[in-house]
């Protein structure tokens, strides 16, 4: 969970969340439903400044100390509302199964596919349609 608050760009004007600093040092143009973007730039602005320990680091994403959320704690908190909302918390299988559904199912194109999963590689995508159709994520 490296990304610092200056990594995250929130454009209401066109509905996405920039990372500028995405795994691999890349730079991200993430759809954002405006709820999401609303939550954020509330989180940033508002809440987060609140927190202690907060003027020690330029971190987004915080736990309960004000350090840095590292990727076991985000998985746990993942996994507690998964557990509350009664789903499959398999995130690397959903996000494929995602990219599956798009592919296969509402034909959308796979170039776009890439580019929402922040794919290189447009063989990348294609290969996880192959691999997705013999299972369903859980809805």
């Amino acid at each position: 969970m490296a990304l610092n608050i200056g990594d995250v760009g929130l454009s209401s004007r066109k509905r996405l969340i920039t990372v500028r600093r995405a795994k691999g040092g890349k730079w991200r143009e993430i759809p954002g439903h405006p709820l999401l973007r609303e939550s954020l730039t509330r989180w940033v602005y508002d809440e987060r400044p609140d927190l202690p320990g907060t003027a020690d680091t330029d971190a987004l994403l915080l736990n309960a100390r004000g350090q840095r959320l590292l990727s076991r704690g985000a998985t746990k908190i993942l996994d507690g509302i998964a557990e509350t909302a009664c789903v499959s918390a398999e995130y690397h299988v959903d996000r494929h199964g995602f990219a599956a559904d798009l592919i296969r199912d509402r034909k959308v194109d796979l170039v776009l596919v890439a580019e929402l999963l922040g794919h290189a590689r447009l063989e990348d995508p294609a290969g996880t349609a192959c691999r997705a159709r013999t299972r369903r994520p859980l809805r």
